[in-house]
């Protein structure tokens, strides 16, 4: 489903000016990689449009950030798209589970809001796929671990064979951001794309 001749764009002077503001996926591990994938909804031409990531594996890196650590990198990606957009990033769907993360974002970006993010896996797989298909979702050549996701993020094949669709919990995290961050658009995005209006999630 994925192809990168066309799913992958830098956001020209002229599709800036159709979106609002900015907002964040993020998805965070101790000794697994911490990301935060930064998009934006195109109300003119009516798509989720990717802008940059923060990236870092204190496995492959071989040194751990702490949580201070992570919020302090999230103001600085927030700092710089805001400053190459000219939009605000307004707010951030971040892992569940990393309440703590949440706390010292906060502290260093009080302006950005952080709900609590849906973890509904496969409906949110369905979300992204659902985009990808109707050609609706834009990674930016910034987003290099989300682009290289896309090609290794796939469904355990022996569970396939049972008809069971349950992504291998490998090469995730930035798809996982991604995910949180649909999830959390998705009411936004049903109102532009009116072919969906009716259908099922």
């Amino acid at each position: 489903m994925f192809n990168e001749a066309t799913m992958v764009q830098e956001v020209t002077k002229k599709q800036l000016q159709g979106i609002k503001f900015l907002v964040a996926g993020g998805d965070y591990g101790q000794m697994n990689a911490t990301t935060f994938e930064v998009f934006g909804i195109d109300f003119v031409d009516k798509c989720l449009r990717g802008f940059d990531e923060y990236y870092y594996s204190g496995r492959d890196e071989g040194k751990q950030k702490s949580p201070s650590e992570y919020a302090q990198e999230f103001k600085k990606l927030k700092d710089r798209v805001e400053k190459e957009t000219g939009k605000k990033l307004l707010v951030l769907f971040l892992d569940p589970s990393a309440k703590g993360l949440a706390e010292e974002i906060k502290q260093v970006c009080p302006d950005v809001n952080i709900p609590n993010a849906e973890n509904d896996v496969a409906l949110g797989i369905s979300r992204v796929q659902k985009l990808m298909s109707y050609m609706r979702h834009y990674l930016s050549p910034k987003q290099k671990h989300l682009i290289s996701e896309r090609y290794q993020y796939e469904y355990d094949k022996d569970k396939l064979d049972k008809g069971i669709e349950e992504p291998i919990k490998l090469n995730d995290h930035c798809s996982d951001a991604e995910r949180y961050l649909v999830m959390g658009v998705w009411k936004y995005i049903r109102q532009l794309l009116p072919h969906l209006i009716g259908e099922k999630d």
